[in-house]
Order: C-alpha cells, then structure tokens, then sequence
C-alpha cells in the first residue's frame, strides 16, 4: 500500500527524495563536526571524511550550505 503510494504520487516521492538528501548532508556534516572536534575517536578516516567527491571540500571545511548541494 505505501508502495503503491509513493509510485503513483510523484510530489510524495520527490519530498521523501528531497528529505533524504538533505538529512544525508546534514548528518555527515555534524558527524565531521564532531569527528574533527575529537568526540568521535573510535572511527579512524585516512584523508577525507566524505566520500562523494562533489562535497569533499564542503564537508572539510565544514560548511552548513553547499553550492554544490544546492545545485544538484
């Protein structure tokens, strides 16, 4: 039933996508924050915490808003 919902309503599929999305970026960021603030000790990253190479840079940085987020 909830399949059938989100296959036949297109604007419920594209909110839950949008909703994903964000919440994605939004968590890695504050994991990064709390990773490079040293709450997180257990979990050992080589270079880069994010693996998408488009947020990469955003996500050192630790920024709150990406362009490139925004725009994908």
């Amino acid at each position: 039933m909830f399949l059938a919902l989100i296959v036949n309503n297109i604007w419920l599929s594209m909110t839950i996508w949008a909703c994903l999305y964000i919440s994605d970026y939004a968590l890695t960021n504050n994991a990064a924050r709390m990773h490079y603030a040293g709450v997180i000790k257990h979990i050992v990253f080589e270079k880069e915490y994010e693996l998408t190479p488009y947020f990469q840079k955003d996500v050192a940085l630790l920024r709150r808003f990406s362009p490139w987020f925004i725009l994908c």
